[in-house]
């Protein structure tokens, strides 16, 4: 590296690296209190939390169903990023369907849908997925959404 190169990429790498390092860490944890817009809802699911759910013919559905409970317990501890996420529960043409956009492992895809014996059962409907609302979140692992 030549020494006029050096003398613009050190300096911008220390004030890089100083920038990052000073950062205040309670910075990053904002708060986000939506303001009431009339006609508008503006409810957040709370994150860590799991909301209590009434569908599949069982209560509490986070609880109730092992196989959602299991995804549920994995995404708590978490470091891997394949269980950050949320998961809704929606019902769609007379049926549940549990969603989640957590990776679970597989990399690539946007969505997770399963029936309420949790096989694998994607909706071919761009709309349903759209339509995804904070109102019907069961879980979220992350705080970052809030």
């Amino acid at each position: 590296m030549t020494s006029s190169l050096r003398k613009y990429i050190t300096p911008l790498v220390m004030l890089f690296l100083l920038a990052i390092l000073s950062c205040d860490k309670e910075a990053d944890e904002v708060e986000v209190n939506a303001i009431p817009v009339h006609g508008m809802d503006n409810y957040k699911a709370p994150c860590l939390t799991l909301i209590t759910v009434n569908a599949c013919g069982l209560n509490d559905i986070g609880n109730n169903l092992p196989w959602l409970k299991d995804i549920i317990t994995k995404s708590i501890d978490d470091n891997t990023g394949n269980y950050w996420g949320r998961i809704w529960c929606k019902k769609y043409n007379n049926q549940y369907y549990i969603v989640t956009d957590m990776m679970l492992g597989s990399g690539g895809l946007l969505y997770h849908t399963f029936n309420c014996a949790g096989d694998f059962s994607p909706v071919n409907d761009i709309r349903f997925y759209n339509s995804l609302s904070e109102r019907e979140i069961v879980w979220k692992s992350q705080c970052w959404w809030q």
